[in-house]
């Protein structure tokens, strides 16, 4: 095996992008971010002339000399090439010009504009986040918010797509946009002016002690920010902070970029020449990602949480930990993508990102799942039973591999925990998502009041069991939670949600998730293991 000491040039870095598409006003969310890894890639245009190369060739032309009406062959060239690749992976995709920038930053870590992370639903802008500290929160719209108007123009119902709507709401720091939102249980349009920044948009939301012995790490994605991110937290969790364990929550996370992955890897697997995954293709040789070496800090036990949404680089992670038996994988089956694509500049301005090989675990698992179902397929274990574990973790794949110490893990479908942790079915009741919203709204509302009360200590603040429950009775009284049905369910969740987004609001995101993580099944799931005799079950 040759050694990988080095960390990868951009231009030939790779990534792993999960097909589930979210988007940000400025770039794109999910590991859908790149950068220029190879040289440019040049395509055949019909529009340009020359000999025949096949058929779809030979057919644009005709359309273009002979056809009865006048057509934009831009738009007709695009969509023969996004036909063309939807007949491979889900993951070869096309990307255009207007949103290659959004892509780039996004990846980059390293852009401006409204800082809101938005899907299309039904034709409408739907808010699925605000960027912590970013002009979209500091606005105050929320996640759940619709958007109706941007500066007076309506944009619900008009079928935009996502190039459309990144180029209403994108624009350089200082600018103002004026957005019209529909709000859940709020009559009419509420107005917001916001001032476009520069985005505080990192890949780890919280990096934390979580007790005397403990640290926290969360990351959202593998940016090329990543590693420099998370050495950053390492120096103050481990060396400075002095802490022994890990929990690593890759939760959600759906991937970026290799290296990214393995430089981390390198981190929390001291041994020299330890394979971490490799990848092979028809026309891409068999490359081996190897440890260094060079670790600079020492982790005792790892926990790495995992869920449906963990996906590409964050099963490369979990697939190397499980695999060397380093530490204990928390969670619920990962995605199962187990694909590497490159992206290629086109004369059109725009790229192609095309999937070149697969990847395997040190084991040599290869944990993509079938493309039969592909979008459907986390519904899929909703309904048959696995998310609730009704069902076994159910990889598809039954070929049988080997950890380091003989455990037996299993090839495609994703990453099997070793310890599962059944979904929590409030998160998917729309009764529970409404009250979420309502306590978000009024955490904002509130922190005004509670500044002059906890000024700059948030230990006061977790101390204040008494300041809690009558904000807690104050939220009921104004939501008028009567109206709901079996909410005694919710209450201690919905509690702990409403301190943790005033804890949010008046001390930062560490905040939020430190009280979250009180409630967390997993997290405190970790907690106890570290303190068991075998920290993975089985060994």
């Amino acid at each position: 095996m040759q050694e990988n000491h080095e960390i990868t040039p951009a231009k030939n870095r790779i990534f792993m992008p999960l097909i589930i598409m979210t988007f940000l006003a400025l770039g794109f969310v999910g590991g859908l971010g790149f950068k220029n890894f190879v040289p440019s890639f040049k395509s055949t245009h019909a529009a340009g002339g020359g000999d025949s190369t096949g058929s779809v060739d030979e057919i644009l032309r005709f359309i273009q000399a002979r056809y009865v009406d006048k057509i934009s062959f831009e738009d007709i060239n695009e969509k023969t090439i996004r036909g063309l690749l939807s007949q491979l992976d889900p993951h070869s995709v096309y990307i255009s010009k207007e949103e290659l920038q959004s892509v780039n930053d996004e990846m980059n870590g390293d852009f401006e504009g409204v800082g809101i992370e938005f899907m299309l639903v039904r034709d409408t802008i739907s808010v699925v986040s605000t960027i912590f500290g970013g002009p979209s929160e500091k606005a105050g719209v929320l996640a759940g918010d619709q958007i109706i108007y941007v500066n007076d123009t309506l944009v619900s119902g008009k079928k935009l797509d996502n190039s459309d709507i990144i180029l209403k709401l994108r624009g350089r720091k200082g600018t103002k946009v004026k957005v019209g939102v529909k709000r859940p249980n709020k009559a009419g349009i509420l107005s917001f002016t916001i001032i476009r920044d520069a985005i505080p948009f990192n890949s780890i939301d919280a990096a934390m002690a979580i007790d005397d012995k403990t640290a926290y790490v969360k990351i959202n994605r593998f940016s090329a920010k990543t590693f420099q991110e998370f050495m950053g937290a390492a120096d103050s969790l481990f060396l400075k902070g002095k802490k022994e364990n890990l929990i690593l929550d890759l939760r959600q996370n759906p991937g970026g970029y290799l290296q990214e992955a393995t430089n981390l890897l390198s981190q929390l697997i001291a041994d020299r020449n330890k394979l971490l995954v490799y990848t092979k293709g028809r026309n891409f040789k068999k490359t081996e990602y190897e440890t260094n070496g060079r670790s600079h800090f020492s982790v005792k036990k790892i926990a790495v949480l995992i869920d449906e949404g963990s996906a590409s680089a964050s099963e490369i992670v979990a697939g190397a930990i499980q695999d060397w038996d380093k530490g204990v994988i928390i969670g619920r089956r990962s995605f199962g993508k187990g694909l590497v694509q490159e992206q290629y500049d086109l004369q059109t301005g725009g790229a192609l990102r095309l999937t070149i090989a697969k990847y395997y675990t040190p084991s040599g698992r290869c944990i993509q799942k079938d493309f039969d179902h592909y979008s459907d397929e986390i519904e899929e274990r909703y309904k048959d039973g696995e998310l609730s574990g009704k069902l076994k973790n159910n990889p598809k794949d039954s070929t049988k591999y080997f950890t380091s110490k003989g455990r037996v893990v299993y090839g495609s479908g994703g990453i099997s925990p070793d310890i599962f942790i059944q979904i929590d079915t409030n998160l998917l009741s729309e009764q529970y998502f409404e009250l979420r919203l309502a306590a978000a709204e009024f955490a904002i509302d509130e922190a005004k009041n509670f500044r002059k009360a906890y000024p700059a200590s948030l230990s006061v603040f977790l101390a204040d069991k008494i300041g809690q429950n009558k904000l807690f009775e104050k939220f009921q009284q104004k939501q008028k939670l009567s109206k709901f049905k079996n909410l005694q369910q919710y209450d201690r969740k919905l509690k702990n949600y409403l301190n943790a987004r005033l804890a949010k609001q008046l001390y930062g995101q560490n905040a939020f998730f430190l009280i979250q993580n009180l409630e967390d099944e997993a997290v405190q799931k970790a907690l106890m293991q570290f303190k068991a005799t075998k920290l993975i079950p089985g060994l």
